[in-house]
């Protein structure tokens, strides 16, 4: 773009490790319009990154969350932070169910906390049990259902779990792919993409407090067809969830 100097924001968004690809987008995008470099640059992500589907908004009665994700991207974390946020916000009563049958202390670290904050929690195994954990937690508002950690490359796994939670699509479980925001943004870029066999409705960054490069959280939010829904900030399990915003 005339006049964009490569030493300002340019230099920064590459510093940034934002691909080349998107960079042309994004400059192209703020050419024409007001104001500097930066504020241009600004307006134009402001413009492209998209948000939504988050829980902030009283829904149906019955609301059905599955967050899924590769391992150690804090699917579980993000469940507690979840349920603090939206019980800060509003009276609403939040079952917990744990598909992490996989990994010995994955169901454990969950009941765990469904003890400390009372916080009724079922642990299920395949689409029978999901089925019957979902009718035992009728009466919550809102159900979160915490998934085993799969390698995206994982095929056999992620085919699994997609059969699972299509055995129960009459249940109407929305699901929201949980990325570690520190990740690279090619190694990103796979996981949604191979995620697709599983199904997901949007996306969550966690651990950005321990992110150091966000061109890869810029990156997959314009690119992976899916919008933000919240965003994980801090390290403390009860705090540092908030919803995503392209300002954020």
């Amino acid at each position: 773009i005339p006049g964009m100097k490569q030493n300002g924001v340019l230099g920064e968004l590459m510093a940034q490790d934002v691909p080349p690809e998107l960079l042309s987008r994004l400059l192209q995008e703020a050419d024409g319009k007001i104001g500097d470099d930066r504020e241009r640059v600004r307006r134009a992500l402001l413009q492209l990154i998209p948000t939504g589907g988050d829980l902030e908004q009283p829904t149906v009665h019955g609301t059905r969350l599955a967050l899924i994700g590769p391992p150690g991207t804090g699917k579980t974390s993000a469940i507690v932070k979840l349920t603090v946020h939206l019980r800060r916000k509003q009276e609403r009563k939040i079952g917990w169910i744990s598909l992490d049958n996989r990994r010995v202390t994955g169901a454990e670290e969950l009941t765990v906390y469904a003890g400390i904050l009372r916080v009724p929690c079922e642990v299920a195994e395949g689409a029978e049990g999901l089925t019957r954990a979902i009718e035992g937690l009728s009466s919550c508002d809102v159900v979160l259902i915490d998934t085993p950690g799969i390698s995206p490359r994982d095929t056999t796994g992620l085919s699994e779990l997609a059969g699972v939670l299509q055995e129960i699509e009459q249940s109407n479980v929305r699901r929201t792919l949980v990325l570690d925001a520190a990740t690279n943004w090619r190694d990103q870029t796979l996981w949604t993409q191979r995620y697709h066999r599983v199904g997901y409705d949007s996306l969550l960054f966690s651990m950005i407090d321990e992110c150091g490069c966000f061109g890869p959280m810029i990156n997959t939010a314009l690119t992976c067809g899916r919008p933000l829904s919240y965003l994980a900030t801090g390290a403390s399990v009860t705090q540092g969830i908030e919803v995503a915003r392209p300002e954020s």
